[in-house]
């Protein structure tokens, strides 16, 4: 309760005229705007409803075409009321999406619905968004929404990597393009194992996924055009070099400094106060980034160390600091090419991203042979 009444507040005193102002790009628009009314309607009591997804980031970034609203509800206590009710013929919901001439919604789980728009869809989702600060009021279209952070659709985005999907890493090379802060956060926010795994993942995939690549991203400006055939490393090598490889936490007075510097150079510098502090480590990701680094030893005795800085005012002091090693990333296996110019068996596009993900892990298992318990 007390972490909802917080997270209120801060969107509550945020002033109006700082506000983002953003606009959707089509289909997606006129979707949100023929649908506005009814979502707020139908979720006012069901908890905050928040806007993300890629279709987000394309009004942030103009970066690519996106079809789909992405809407996730904040789930209300530890047992969240699920949503499949809304799936229900005779419900208000129901009927008023069908008056707007939505098709026959789907589940994906009592907690995923998805409503057909033509070729847009509807995506509502009761999801807890992580990092769990972040989220802004905004104007999008001349409609007031709750809109999710960058860091927070990109950990998002980094949560389902195993799912391979083309626009999740042309998201992710963007970004490390126009806004690298952003990605550092969401990646270092994840364990270092698994950040491991899902660079290894997007950097092992065949030219065959990049086949399936050009039904995926449609009408790309020349200005954001890109090579299937590399998109997958060039997506684990921004992840990679978005890990950080030096970070410092410093106070000096009552103020203090988290201070990281990624694998590329790019510096991360967030100031907080001692009033700001838990909101400002939450927002961006350091409270799971120390966690992971240090087992055993709690954010609390760190947030206890900087308080007691700030609250006495003491000259400038060091409260953390760490280096780390950051692993290669492995090199790309290039397909063997025939004299013709062609390469054997050329591999047909998969029937589904994470049917192709499932086929790299059965090879995979094959070469290593049986696993054997002991």
């Amino acid at each position: 309760m007390k972490n909802f009444f917080s997270k209120l507040g801060n969107i509550l005193e945020e002033n109006t005229e700082s506000q983002e102002k953003l606009g959707l790009p089509e289909p997606a628009r006129s979707l949100w705007l023929k649908t506005h009314a009814l979502i707020e309607e139908t979720f006012r009591r069901t908890g905050q409803c928040r806007l993300g997804g890629g279709t987000l980031l394309s009004a942030r970034w103009k970066h690519r075409l996106s079809l789909d609203i992405d809407l996730t509800i904040e789930p209300a206590g530890r047992n969240p009321q699920t949503i499949e009710h809304l799936l229900d013929e005779q419900s208000p919901f129901r009927r008023a999406i069908a008056g707007l001439g939505a098709g026959k919604p789907t589940t994906k789980s009592p907690y995923h619905i998805r409503v057909p728009f033509g070729e847009s869809v509807l995506d509502i989702a009761i999801l807890d968004a992580q990092p769990n600060l972040g989220e802004r009021r905004a104007t999008v279209d001349g409609k007031p929404a709750v809109v999710l952070s960058t860091t927070q659709i990109l950990a998002g985005k980094l949560t389902r990597s195993g799912d391979l999907l083309h626009r999740d890493a042309f998201d992710i090379r963007h970004a490390s393009r126009v806004d690298k802060q952003s990605l550092a956060e969401a990646v270092n926010r994840i364990h270092p194992r698994d950040m491991r795994n899902i660079i290894s993942l997007w950097n092992r995939v065949e030219q065959r996924w990049a086949a399936w690549a050009p039904s995926q991203l449609r009408n790309l400006t020349p200005k954001h055009a890109y090579d299937a055939a590399t998109l997958a490393t060039e997506t684990a090598s921004a992840l990679r070099n978005a890990l950080y490889r030096h970070v410092r936490i410093t106070t000096h007075g009552r103020e203090g400094n988290f201070h990281a510097e990624t694998a590329d150079d790019t510096s991360v510098d967030i100031r907080f106060t001692r009033r700001t502090l838990a909101r400002d480590f939450s927002e961006h990701g350091i409270n799971e980034y120390l966690a992971h680094q240090n087992p055993g030893f709690g954010e609390e005795d760190i947030f206890n160390d900087i308080k007691k800085a700030c609250r006495l005012g003491t000259k400038p002091q060091t409260i953390y600091e760490t280096n780390h090693n950051i692993p290669p990333v492995e090199p790309r296996r290039t397909p063997r090419i025939l004299a013709s110019g062609k390469t054997p068996n050329p591999p047909s596009a998969p029937t589904s991203a994470r049917a192709y993900r499932e086929s790299l892990e059965r090879k995979q298992r094959k070469r290593n042979g049986p696993s054997h318990t002991h």
